[in-house]
């Protein structure tokens, strides 16, 4: 069944085998549909994704579609919610993650870190936030990875020696980033995460260099 325009539709029938098939390849995607309830993350995404694709060609009786259809509408929103609940798991573990490397850097004149948790700018963003509520004085540089690697730099006026734009675009430039902002506060990414490691060895050696 399609649009043809105002007011006009067109109801294209089948019989005999072509029937059968149809008939045949609802109740596999039902099937399908069924199964992937039972599915989570990256694996529910993926079979979401190719049971619309594939429901998009597919001859199909005109009620096993429209049932389809909503069945897939409720998956997607499964997801969602679930990115929904992933991301404030992550952000509310990045944040214990960023108090534990202020309190175990108390004192010190900066403070650098790769968080353990998947974390985009937002997150990242956030846990500077909770090391600098924890530790005012210090010069702050977090690194985030994910899809894209994020750091976020902030830093105190006690600290004027120390560029935070110049402090993430030297660190960045290890894998291949760049980073923007002020001197007192700057973030900057990088497509390729893989390199982190060489990031906050690099925000070390700069931070080191400026204070000492």
């Amino acid at each position: 069944e399609e649009g043809l325009g105002r007011g006009v539709r067109r109801v294209v029938g089948v019989t005999h085998a072509k029937a059968e098939a149809a008939f045949a390849l609802g109740a596999e995607l039902r099937e399908r549909t069924k199964k992937a309830a039972a599915l989570k993350g990256e694996a529910l995404s993926e079979e979401v994704g190719e049971l619309s694709r594939a429901l998009e060609t597919a001859v199909v009786p005109v009620t096993d579609k429209k049932e389809l259809l909503a069945e897939i509408g409720t998956l997607k929103r499964k997801l969602i919610e679930a990115g929904k609940d992933a991301l404030k798991a992550n952000a509310d573990a990045a944040k214990a993650e960023a108090e534990a490397l202020a309190d175990a850097a108390t004192g010190a004149k900066f403070v650098v870190g790769l968080l353990k948790v998947e974390a985009d700018a937002k997150i990242v963003e956030a846990a500077v936030a909770a090391v600098v509520a924890k530790l005012p004085d210090a010069a702050v540089l977090l690194i985030g990875t994910g899809k894209a690697l994020n750091a976020v730099a902030v830093v105190p006026a006690a600290h004027a020696s120390l560029n935070a734009k110049d402090w993430v675009s030297g660190a960045l430039a290890e894998c291949g980033g760049k980073g923007g902002g002020k001197p007192n506060r700057a973030q900057g990414a990088a497509r390729d995460p893989t390199n982190a490691s060489a990031a906050v060895a690099k925000a070390e050696e700069i931070a080191k260099a400026a204070l000492g």
